[in-house]
């Protein structure tokens, strides 16, 4: 037996460690875009273009699939680019949000999410007389007039080309595109094409030697070589005097492939990292005072039976946070909201096998008896609440997204941890101390003395009033009408502060504590602010600011 309980403590000890090894500092934990700061844009598919180009009207599944599609481009772009926990999501019938913590560079992630990436070969009009009539607004049949700007990072005067209407051919051949350096040591982007793309390459630069060959991309020329000879191998490089960034910005959106439609920025904002401080301080000092709080409780409760639940609390605290670190995901406070539930759930467990170890107390049971019967008789109803929980945050973790993802996540994996260490760690611990003096005297508080009520004759009156409580629960809930819904459901406005000086934001949400609204930084300096709030309040809330001298 004692053998048995060392194996099984010596388990417990690993894992424990091995959590705790991956869980700190806890810095290695990834911060969502609420608590870190970043980048936040929310962008519109033109769906409109797209029904100039198909000639019809589109369908809301026609639509929804080619938002789908461009989702998934702008996806594959930022995950190419290197940038680490961005969240594309889509945003109604022709919205994409794009958000990425930590993240500064809102112009690149705006270029990433935006530029559409059509790639075209064109051959350029050798005719310089033809050139001329097109810059002065002349249409020259068969042939367009497109720019390049020829300085590095695009800032010198643009270079006419008149480009064939008709490419030779377009991105749809290629293969691959890798940044490379030339001669001058020069950023430049290497293309591969796929097998036709080669032939179609190889006829084209064989045919016209000496000429020149545009390389476009979304109507811009990039650059535009003369070809000395055939090119056979299927292999091209662009060369535009880029910087660095530039070629890999590049070659990032010429791997993804072209968007189905043009995208256009509605709304992008630097969420300055400000707001996660305070966030994190507010939920930090929450969650470690409600820690404190359940573990005063717990202890005094039920005396060492809660001395031991305290300690598997602390394990279950050190696993989740270890599951987050393990499979990289991010946190939010959606994220915090799902661990503390988590951990209500496992005080709660413990709650259910401390009171059976009292039922099982009060029959004059020896401390290893009362141990396994109040394991045993907890065990279903401690599965029962815990797997309804489970199937409700799996769902949500798989069908949702964004907050409602974050909170699935931590929700799912605090359960499954909650029921390892209420009850296999601390069932370790407590018949590790059964074999010592320590748990010789087993006693426990009792606010509300035994009972013996018989639930299961009440059970049509339990049946009756459960359902007048969910009828009721429902009319008031569809009574309330839209009044139910907050913010994220309903919309509303959004208003952004400019100051002068900078704000405390602890302040300004005391002065607007009667609007509910939701307060962050924007920018940097914490001069400026964005308020979400109803709809009609941004004459209400100029008024009241100015009141109180801001």
């Amino acid at each position: 037996m004692l053998k048995d309980i060392r194996t099984r403590l010596l388990l417990v000890l690993i894992i424990t460690g091995y959590m705790a090894y991956i869980s700190f500092p806890l810095s290695k934990l990834k911060l969502g875009l609420d608590l870190r700061g970043g980048v936040h844009i929310e962008a519109c598919v033109d769906m409109e273009e797209v029904e100039k180009k198909t000639e019809g009207k589109l369908t809301e599944h026609q639509k929804n699939e080619y938002l789908e599609q461009a989702t998934i481009v702008v996806r594959q772009r930022i995950n190419q680019s290197g940038v680490e926990e961005a969240e594309i999501r889509k945003g109604g019938n022709d919205r994409i949000i794009l958000q990425i913590p930590g993240y500064t560079d809102i112009e690149s992630a705006e270029k990433l999410l935006t530029q559409v990436g059509y790639l075209e070969f064109a051959l350029v009009s050798e005719d310089r007389g033809k050139l001329s009539l097109a810059e002065q607004g002349k249409k020259i049949g068969g042939y367009r007039l497109l720019y390049q700007k020829s300085g590095r990072g695009g800032e010198a005067i643009s270079q006419p080309y008149l480009v064939k209407e008709k490419p030779e051919f377009d991105g749809t051949y290629l293969e691959s595109s890798v940044v490379s350096f030339g001669q001058m040591n020069d950023p430049q982007v290497g293309l591969s094409f796929n097998s036709k793309g080669a032939k179609l390459f190889a006829t084209v630069t064989r045919k016209n030697i000496g000429r020149q060959l545009a390389i476009i991309l979304d109507d811009k020329v990039v650059s535009a070589p003369v070809i000395q000879t055939e090119i056979p191998s299927g292999q091209a490089v662009i060369t535009g005097k880029f910087t660095l960034d530039e070629a890999k910005q590049l070659s990032t959106i010429l791997n993804a492939g072209a968007l189905p439609a043009k995208i256009e920025v509605v709304q992008k904002q630097l969420v300055s990292a400000t707001l996660g401080k305070d966030s994190i301080e507010r939920g930090l000092k929450s969650s470690i005072l409600g820690l404190i709080l359940t573990g005063i409780f717990m202890i005094s409760y039920y005396l060492k039976s809660g001395m031991i639940a305290v300690i598997g609390l602390l394990c279950n605290a050190v696993y989740v946070l270890g599951c987050m670190i393990s499979a990289n995901a991010t946190m939010t406070l959606p994220g915090i909201a799902g661990l503390v539930l988590s951990l209500a759930m496992a005080v709660d467990a413990n709650v259910l096998i401390a009171e059976r170890m009292r039922e099982e107390l009060a029959l004059g049971k020896r401390v290893k008896s009362l141990i396994v019967a109040g394991y045993t008789k907890a065990f279903t109803a401690i599965l029962d609440s815990n797997v309804t929980t489970l199937i409700a945050s799996i769902i949500l973790f798989y069908v949702g997204s964004g907050p409602v993802k974050g909170f699935g996540l931590t929700l799912t994996l605090g359960i499954i941890t909650s029921l390892f260490s209420s009850v296999y760690v601390t069932r370790v611990f407590f018949d590790l101390f059964s074999e010592t003096a320590f748990l010789n005297n087993l006693k426990m508080m009792s606010l509300i003395p035994l009972t013996n009520f018989k639930f299961t004759s009440l059970r049509k009156k339990g049946y009756l009033i459960s359902g007048c409580l969910i009828l009721v629960s429902f009319i008031v809930f569809f009574g309330k009408g839209n009044t139910k819904y907050g913010l994220d459901f309903t919309g509303g406005s959004v208003l952004e502060l400019r100051f002068d000086n900078p704000v405390k934001i602890d302040e300004v949400r005391s002065v607007l504590k009667d609007y509910q609204l939701s307060i962050q930084y924007i920018g940097e300096g914490n001069t400026n602010l964005l308020l979400r709030g109803k709809s009609g309040l941004s004459s209400t809330i100029k008024e009241t600011m100015k009141q109180n001298k801001y």
